[in-house]
């Protein structure tokens, strides 16, 4: 049944957020993303132009949404994280315990990654994501460590943009070294900086 003939029977039609966000990912890598206007996306989706700017009012939301599972569960491993762990432990393990096990939502990951890591234009809508990571290890250090304000930040956003930048270069270079090894290749940078 058709949205609108589904409208026309008094029901509003749903639409699942992260196929249509899927569906953009597609035809992003397929034709770039610069090629790819929004109506194409709703074309692709068989969704209106009106329903999918209500639920992603720019192309780089579209992208962007991907990364909404690993900020749940990233939430979830800290919440469940013991205040005895060592933090910087603590920390590592959280930002790649968050990462999709599955090799679909891998290769979705590197295909947003790698259009963010190609578009810097694309980095500051996703900022709202970047926080939410950071804030979320503010948390846990601010519960096992008894850093200040001002610690607590730096810790917390140099932590989760060393994880960004080895997941972007993860993407860029096509390596087959699990995302998981890059990542710790950074933090361990990360940690012996100025030993």
């Amino acid at each position: 049944m058709s949205e609108v003939e589904q409208v026309r029977r008094g029901r509003r039609p749903s639409i699942d957020p992260a196929a249509l966000s899927l569906v953009a990912v597609e035809l992003f890598e397929r034709d770039g993303y610069d090629a790819t206007s929004m109506d194409d996306v709703a074309r692709a989706a068989g969704v209106s132009r009106r329903s999918l700017f209500r639920l992603f009012p720019t192309k780089s939301s579209l992208l962007w949404d991907g990364f909404e599972p690993y900020l749940s569960r990233l939430g979830e491993l800290i919440v469940a994280t013991e205040d005895e762990e060592p933090p910087f432990a603590a920390v590592e393990r959280c930002l790649i315990g968050a990462l999709p096990q599955d090799q679909d939502s891998r290769h979705g990951v590197r295909v947003r990654l790698r259009i963010v890591g190609s578009h810097p234009d694309l980095w500051s809508s996703g900022s709202p994501s970047i926080i939410t990571a950071r804030d979320l290890i503010v948390e846990l250090l601010r519960r096992t460590t008894g850093d200040g304000p001002l610690e607590l930040l730096v810790r917390a956003e140099t932590a989760v943009t060393t994880a960004f930048t080895a997941m972007r270069l993860w993407a860029a270079l096509e390596t087959e070294e699990p995302i998981e090894a890059v990542i710790r290749r950074g933090m361990a940078t990360l940690s012996s900086w100025g030993r």
